[in-house]
C-alpha cells in the first residue's frame, strides 16, 4: 500500500509539475501574446478613425481650398523672386519710364532676418524729374503689385542752374527713395 501511495504522490507531483510548467511556458506568453494583440488592434482601429475624422475634415476644406485659391495666387504675386530680382528692377525702370522721369537704382541689400519675418530686399533710388511726375512715380510705387515699405524719402527743389532741360517752368526735383521690398 505504501508503493501504491507514494506512486500516487509522484504521478500527482509529476501532474502538477507538468501543469505548473505548462502554465509559465505555454499559456502565460500566448496570454501575453493575446493581450499585446489586442492592445495593437485597439491603437490600429483609433489610428484609422483618427485618418477618417481627417480625411472628413480634408473634404469640408477643400470647397473653401477652391475659394481662396485665386487669392493665395495673388498674394504670391507681391513678392519679389530673392535669387533674381531682376523682373522687380525691369518693373521700377518701366514705372519710371512711364512717369518720364529718370531713375538710377543705386543699392540692393538683403534685409537682416531680425527685423522682417519674410525676407527683404532694400532699394535705394535717385530719380530727378518733373515733381508732378515724381509724385505719380511714388504713388505708382506705393500701390505697386509688390509688397513694399518706403521708409525714408528725400526731396530735393533743383534750381534752374542745375536743370538739364530747356524749359525751366516746371518745378524739378531731385530725390532719393528708400524703401523695402519683401520676397518669397
Amino acid at each position: 500500500m505504501k508503493i501504491k501511495i507514494s506512486k500516487i504522490y509522484i504521478i500527482s507531483a509529476f501532474f502538477i509539475g507538468f501543469f505548473i510548467l505548462s502554465v509559465i511556458f505555454i499559456i502565460y506568453p500566448l496570454v501575453q501574446k493575446i493581450k499585446n494583440n489586442s492592445q495593437d488592434l485597439v491603437s490600429i482601429k483609433e489610428e484609422r478613425f483618427s485618418n477618417s475624422q481627417e480625411i472628413a475634415n480634408l473634404k469640408n476644406l477643400k470647397p473653401i481650398l477652391e475659394k481662396i485659391e485665386p487669392d493665395s495666387k495673388k498674394i504670391d504675386t507681391l513678392f519679389i523672386n530673392p535669387k533674381v530680382p531682376i523682373d522687380f528692377i525691369k518693373f521700377l525702370e518701366e514705372l519710371a519710364k512711364n512717369c518720364s522721369i529718370q531713375m538710377k537704382v543705386s543699392s540692393v541689400n538683403p534685409v537682416s532676418a531680425k527685423k522682417y519675418h519674410w525676407q527683404a530686399f532694400n532699394f535705394q533710388l535717385q530719380v530727378s524729374g518733373p515733381y508732378l511726375n515724381f509724385s505719380r512715380f511714388v504713388e505708382k510705387l506705393e500701390n505697386s503689385p509688390y509688397l513694399t515699405d518706403i521708409y525714408n524719402l528725400n526731396v530735393r527743389k533743383l534750381l534752374n542752374s542745375e536743370i538739364i532741360s530747356s524749359t525751366s517752368l516746371v518745378d524739378y526735383v531731385d530725390a532719393s527713395i528708400y524703401f523695402t521690398v519683401f520676397a518669397k
